[in-house]
């Protein structure tokens, strides 16, 4: 029903750098080769996030933040939040060898996310084609994340919002109308999950997470090939969680030819 499982980060900045429709929603990312690469992104952004090129529920995701000139701090959350403070990035590299063990990375710019307290927000849109082949946006969710953790993933303790209820007590964070940001989120996703068809192949569904800045701009993090249903489970209703496991199916019975028959 899907083209390939998982996504490699590197592959699918790459690839989706061509569009110049979605080259401007990619935050500026790298491959990480050597100790330099990471010293040249912080001295250009000042917070990065360091990333297996291919990893899922937030796992082997940890940000960086250059505080002074020769002091970093970097948080992640495996099975809890940790977060330490060094003056060597070589000290940071290394230590991070448990986390990453011999995952190729990548270097990407930390979004200025939309924050609550501390804490702060993206969004999980669950994006699936149906039983004609045409694509639903069968659900947008925000999530929340606990205080300072660095990734919103609900295995991270995050708060999950349907997209009305959050913009019904937020929406002063991101100051737009409620239907025409909705409208602005749906096409944006659509281009997104034509261009990475467009380049591996037709997809049943794809969970598809991106985040709005301070500014209301809209930036696209990664494609998720295998989706958990877990943000779907926590934010929607009895009836749209349905739709969402039997569009896949419809959509199965779509391309084998089983609704002719």
């Amino acid at each position: 029903m899907n083209s390939q499982h998982y996504f490699d980060k590197w592959d699918v900045y790459q690839k989706l750098s061509q569009y110049k429709n979605i080259r401007p929603n990619l935050p500026p990312t790298m491959e990480y080769q050597k100790l330099n690469d990471l010293e040249k992104m912080l001295q250009r952004y000042r917070k990065v996030y360091l990333k297996a090129r291919i990893s899922s529920q937030g796992k082997k995701v940890v940000k960086i933040e250059q505080l002074k000139k020769k002091i970093f701090r970097y948080s992640y959350f495996d099975k809890k939040l940790f977060s330490h403070e060094t003056d060597s990035l070589e000290y940071l590299i290394n230590d991070l060898q448990t986390l990453f063990k011999k995952n190729p990375l990548i270097i990407q710019r930390a979004i200025n996310l939309i924050k609550v307290r501390d804490k702060i927000s993206d969004l999980r849109a669950t994006v699936q084609r149906n039983g004609k082949g045409e694509l639903e946006i069968v659900s947008i969710a925000f999530r929340l994340s606990d205080k300072y953790s660095p990734i919103t993933s609900t295995r991270a303790k995050s708060t999950v919002y349907s997209f009305n209820d959050f913009m019904k007590e937020y929406n002063y964070l991101i100051k737009k109308n409620k239907d025409t940001f909705k409208k602005e989120i749906e096409h944006f996703l659509k281009r997104l999950y034509t261009a990475i068809e467009q380049e591996y192949g037709f997809f049943g569904e794809i969970g598809i997470d991106f985040g709005v800045d301070r500014k209301g701009k809209l930036w696209f993090i990664e494609p998720n090939a295998k989706p958990a249903k877990d943000t779907l489970h926590l934010s929607q209703d009895k009836e749209t969680i349905r739709k969402a496991f039997l569009l896949p199916l419809e959509y199965a019975k779509y391309i084998t030819g089983f609704n002719q028959k």
